[in-house]
């Protein structure tokens, strides 16, 4: 059977191809162009989408018309300039959304007019038609967007699918339209069916089975006489939880992932979670009295499956690891890196935060909240000094017997610039010798007749980092609020502490399997460095520029569909983009990345370090081969490779680490690449305050964090962050080594590289994107992947 395509405009035909038994009923293959026709994948720019990718079909050839007769105004906007060849004739714009397949066939996708907005989402109704029809239990299907008075009340718009069964088509075409409960079992059946074609955001809400779908005469389907279907108030199609310990995980995930539509059977990293944010899930849970741990998250990623491996009967063993004197603990791996930076002065190197308050604090509840904090956290009572053979030494001191806590008071003229002021008093105030390297301030500033209660809190780096954060802060308001609440408090320990993990790593924590994968990474590294603009400037913390890339809510809430449609991480597709950017900039083959984890690797399943606070951070160096000018698939394929071939999220290559490339002293062999861009993705900032917190972010400005005359030790600093469903990327550069044209340009085509990517993924084929990293306990032979991917199209 052939299948032949061509709208009036391009006399009969304009493209024509053979249709095979895999194409009947799945999608609209039309084929390539006839001889003498030119056909066109394009975006709303006019510029050609990668193979994959959709765009709006244009045509060019001898069979195109010169326009409509007698109306100019339609003919300038369906009739363009060819901007690809200047023969004088016109590129005719279809108005049909197509894709170029991997075969060179053009796959008709619908009518770019049929495609509506859901939720932030663009999605094509015939795709999801296409999808239905696919099913041999389907003859016909019609999807429709209903508007808010027929759909469910948890939502102001609702996909509705209406189907004719092949049985109701040939027995009982006169059948009464029947919409399905949302429990049905053929409910479930094909909601089922689309989730293994389709992204979660195209599946419908609700589904309608009808005899027969109304024409129009002219043969095509009457969308506006579809019967309305039947309101069965929430249309949740959601598997709710059947028992008190999926509702109870349930809720711990709607509030850290920030969804309210989860079923019990979705995958949690498919919703956007991350390993951050397991942390978050374990450390939430322990507190409920969950006997939840880290691996157990990753190894069953669905509440239905989490729920029956918890054992409500196994009390968590939590030794007692107290420290009640000075006593001196080894340095994290990251804590040595930093004694080796170049830094004259080493006490200025912090990280803070200012929050909101929205009532007025007790503040002797405040301070015994602090107490305690410190009390329950032994990093942030740590030290440093230097011995007398210049290592640097780490020392716990003894609980403190009252918080480093400040109150201001006061009426003031300018509310952010009396912040600004003492802010900056605090962060060059720390001496790592004395501590505290920790202090909070409480504000309540009049300004007229306002009142701003802010909360600053200032860590020197070395006690705290990215998961402390979120440690601190939670544990802070529990405190706080069982204080005023009972006059009593108490949270749970660290369940491995922080003295006991880097004791591990430091003396018995065996690396050395590793040393053939990180030389392996320092043989690729040659040939990556980045040009600059200005190679004599300097490159100090008071010369750091900034440009900071902001993605909208809906762009945000594409990217985190992506990992239910493509196996891909969000992280992952953040470095490809940055790859892609990079080796365009450069011409150079790959792109080298120091890349920041959190640090918290399950070594062995007697560590939990879910609520362990400190500088835990790994640091280590990729080399990422994707580069600007390979398709997507490929590009993707080889981060993946990057990221996933590392052992042990990198914590091996910090421990082998400190500055020289000797052997230590533990027998282990030390690496210094030292990549010129460093990434760290975040994750949601969104997740630091829970329902009904205290606390929320406060925008005035805090002081330099990092001394001004100190060098920075990257040219590119860039930190990826989701802040109020938002992405954030703050591209942070030497602005006397690059100019400003170069860094507006390097943002601007990683926000196109990121988007393109999101947009391919979303709409790629089913089980495109798949490579051996996605099955890292198989052994493939050479092509053995993609064959068994083949057989299962």
């Amino acid at each position: 059977m052939y299948n032949l395509y061509g709208p009036s405009e391009d006399t009969t035909y304009s493209t024509f191809g053979r249709m095979v038994t895999g194409d009947l009923g799945t999608s609209s293959p039309i084929g390539k162009p006839v001889s003498g026709t030119r056909a066109y994948v394009l975006d709303a720019q006019l510029s050609e989408v990668p193979p994959g990718m959709p765009g709006e079909l244009y045509l060019a050839g001898d069979g195109v018309a010169r326009g409509y007769w007698g109306r100019p105004g339609l003919t300038a906007e369906a009739f363009l300039p060819n901007p690809f060849q200047r023969t004088g004739q016109p590129i005719y714009k279809t108005g049909d959304r197509v894709r170029l397949r991997q075969d060179g066939q053009l796959e008709f996708l619908g009518r770019i007019d049929n495609q509506i907005k859901l939720r932030g989402f663009r999605i094509e109704l015939g795709e999801i038609e296409q999808a239905l029809l696919a099913n041999p239990e389907i003859q016909q299907a019609a999807v429709v967007l209903i508007p808010s008075s027929t759909a469910s009340r948890a939502q102001s718009q609702s996909l509705t699918a209406y189907i004719v069964r092949d049985d109701m088509a040939r027995e009982r075409p006169d059948t009464q339209p029947r919409t399905l409960p949302p429990a049905d079992a053929t409910t479930e059946s094909y909601r089922q069916w689309l989730a293994e074609r389709l992204p979660r955001a195209m599946i419908p809400g609700v589904f309608v089975e009808v005899g027969q779908l109304p024409l129009l005469p002219n043969g095509k389907i009457n969308r506006e006489a579809l019967p309305a279907p039947e309101d069965f108030g929430t249309k949740s199609v959601l598997a709710p939880a059947t028992n008190d310990l999926q509702q109870a995980l349930l809720s711990i995930w709607s509030e850290l992932l920030g969804r309210d539509e989860i079923g019990i059977h979705d995958n949690f990293f498919a919703l956007g979670g991350d390993s951050i944010t397991v942390l978050q899930i374990v450390a939430r849970a322990q507190r409920d009295g969950l006997p939840l741990k880290p691996r157990d998250l990753f190894q069953h990623p669905t509440i239905s499956a989490l729920a029956a491996v918890i054992d409500m009967t196994a009390a968590p063993a939590i030794p007692d690891d107290s420290i009640t004197e000075p006593t001196n603990i080894p340095l994290s791996p990251i804590q040595q890196w930093f004694f080796t930076l170049p830094l004259d002065h080493p006490e200025h190197w912090n990280q803070s935060i200012l929050l909101k308050v929205d009532v007025k604090l007790q503040t002797s509840a405040l301070a015994e909240a602090l107490r305690l904090l410190a009390e329950n956290h032994p990093a942030l009572r740590a030290t440093f000094a230097k011995a007398s053979t210049g290592a640097w030494q780490q020392t716990i001191q003894a609980p403190p017997e009252v918080a480093p806590l400040t109150v201001i008071r006061r009426a003031t003229g300018d509310i952010a610039e009396s912040i600004h002021t003492t802010a900056a008093k605090i962060q060059s105030s720390f001496q790592l010798d004395q501590g505290p390297l920790w202090h909070v301030v409480y504000y309540e500033l009049t300004q007229g007749t306002e009142t701003a209660r802010r909360l600053l809190v200032v860590c020197h780096h070395l006690v705290v980092d990215g998961v402390s954060w979120r440690i601190l802060l939670a544990d802070l308001q529990l405190l706080y609020q069982q204080l005023t609440q009972t006059g009593h408090a108490e949270i749970l320990p660290e369940a491995t502490s922080f003295r006991q993990w880097v004791t591990h790593l430091e003396s018995s924590a065996d690396f050395s399997a590793e040393r053939e994968y990180w030389q392996a990474v320092e043989r690729q590294f040659a040939e990556t460095s980045l040009p600059q603009d200005y190679p004599t400037g300097k490159n100090s913390s008071a010369l750091a520029g900034s440009v900071r890339i902001h993605f909208s809510a809906e762009q945000t809430g594409q990217l985190f569909e992506v990992p239910s449609q493509y196996p891909v991480r969000v992280e992952e597709l953040l470095v490809t983009a940055l790859s892609r950017t990079l080796t365009r900039w450069t011409g150079h083959r790959a792109a080298s990345l120091q890349l920041e984890g959190h640090g918290r690797i399950d070594l062995d399943r007697k560590f939990d370090l879910s609520r362990t606070v400190g500088w835990l951070t790994s640091l280590y160096p990729v080399v990422v081969s994707a580069t600007h000018n390979e398709d997507f698939p490929e590009a993707i394929n080889k981060t993946k490779e990057s990221f996933r071939n590392v052992p042990q999220g990198g914590v091996g290559y910090g421990r082998t680490t400190a500055g020289s490339s000797s052997t230590s002293s533990g027998g282990h062999q030390r690496y210094d690449l030292t990549p010129e861009t460093r990434f760290n993705y975040l994750g949601q900032a969104d997740q630091l305050f829970g329902k009904d917190a205290l606390f929320s972010s406060a925008s005035e400005p805090t002081g330099a964090a990092r001394h001004p005359e100190d060098e920075r030790d990257v040219l590119f600093d860039i930190n990826a962050i989701i802040n109020e469903k938002q992405l954030v990327v703050y591209w942070i550069y030497g602005s006397q080594l690059h100019s400003q044209g170069t860094m507006r340009t390097l943002t601007e085509q990683f926000r196109e590289e990121l988007l393109a990517l999101v947009d391919y993924c979303l709409h790629a084929e089913q089980n495109a994107g798949y490579s051996e990293a996605d099955f890292p306990q198989m052994d493939f032979h050479p092509g053995e992947l993609d064959q068994l991917l083949r057989g299962l199209e």
